[in-house]
C-alpha cells in the first residue's frame, strides 16, 4: 500500500529535461490507487490526430500516436521514492520506474530524478480537487474470460476513471522504442494497428465518458455501453465481484472481462 497522501488523480502541469525539453501542454494523468496505478500521457502531436478510429490513421497519424506513454501496474513507496511496476504497457517491456518524490503541498507533487547526479528530469504533479478521498478510490485487476492472457485496470478516484487494457498481440522480438518501431520499413500497416491497440482511456464515471485515450475512436466514447454507463462507482465496483464478462473498452476479449483474483 502507497502513503494516503498519494492516492487521488494527479494532472502533470510541468515535464522538464535536461535535453531541453519543457512541456506544460501535453494531457498527461496518473492515477493512483492504494496499490494500483495507471498512467496516460499524449503529446500535442498525438491530441492533433484527426481520424475518429485507429484504422483510418495515416501513416503520418500512427507515427504521432507511437509518440504517446501508457501503462498499469502496481506501485510501491519506500521514503521519498517512488517506484510504478508496469504489469502492462504501450512501450516494449523495460525496467520499472522510480522517481524522487517531494510533497510542495497536498495537492501539489515534485517527481526527480532519484540521481541527483544526472538530473535527467523534473516534473510537477496536480491532484486534481474532489479525487483525494480513499474511502471513494478503488482499483480492479481484470483478465480475459476467453482464456487469453491480456490484462487490464480499471481504476477510479472520486468521480474520474482510468482504464488500460493490454493489446491483443505481443510485441515483436525486436527491441527499441514504440516509435521506432512503428517506423520501421519491416513492420505491414496492419502490424502498426496491433501494436498500436493498447487502450488507456481517462474519464467521469458519471456514464463512464472518454475524455482523453491512446485510442481515438475512444475520446468522448462511453467505457461500456448499454446498461453498465449507468451504474455508479459504487455499483460498478461491487458488479466486478459478483459478474463475469464485462464489456469494457475498445477491443474487447471474446466473452468480455472478468475480476482477476
Amino acid at each position: 500500500m502507497v502513503p494516503q497522501e498519494y492516492i487521488g488523480v494527479w494532472k502533470r502541469t510541468l515535464l522538464k529535461t535536461k535535453r531541453g525539453t519543457h512541456d506544460t501542454i501535453s494531457e498527461a494523468y496518473w492515477l493512483q490507487t492504494e496499490d494500483l496505478h495507471s498512467d496516460l500521457r499524449i503529446p500535442t502531436q498525438a491530441l492533433a490526430v484527426e481520424s475518429k478510429c485507429l484504422s483510418e490513421c495515416s501513416e503520418d497519424e500512427l507515427s504521432a500516436l507511437a509518440s504517446q506513454y501508457a501503462f498499469a501496474g502496481h506501485t510501491q513507496v519506500e521514503g521519498d521514492l517512488a517506484t510504478w511496476y508496469r504489469e502492462i504497457d504501450f512501450e516494449p517491456p523495460g525496467k520499472p520506474d522510480v522517481g524522487r518524490m517531494t510533497f510542495v503541498s497536498p495537492d501539489i507533487l515534485h517527481e526527480d530524478d532519484p540521481d541527483a547526479a544526472s538530473a535527467a528530469y523534473h516534473e510537477t504533479w496536480e491532484r486534481i480537487p474532489g479525487t483525494s478521498d480513499p474511502t471513494r478510490c478503488w482499483g480492479s485487476r481484470l483478465k480475459a474470460s476467453d482464456g487469453s492472457g491480456r490484462k487490464a485496470f480499471l481504476l477510479v478516484a472520486g468521480d474520474r476513471f482510468m482504464f488500460a487494457a493490454d493489446r491483443e498481440q505481443a510485441f515483436p522480438s525486436q527491441s527499441g522504442c514504440m516509435k521506432d518501431i512503428v517506423s520501421s520499413e519491416s513492420i505491414s500497416k496492419q502490424g502498426k494497428l496491433d501494436l498500436l491497440g493498447f487502450e488507456v482511456s481517462y474519464g467521469n464515471v458519471h456514464g463512464w465518458t472518454v475524455e482523453v485515450s491512446t485510442l481515438p475512436q475512444q475520446r468522448d466514447a462511453r467505457l461500456m455501453k448499454g446498461e453498465g454507463s449507468t451504474l455508479s462507482s459504487s455499483e460498478m465496483q461491487i458488479a466486478l465481484t459478483k459478474q463475469t464478462g464485462f464489456e469494457l473498452g475498445a477491443v474487447q476479449p471474446c466473452g468480455g472481462w472478468e475480476i482477476d483474483t
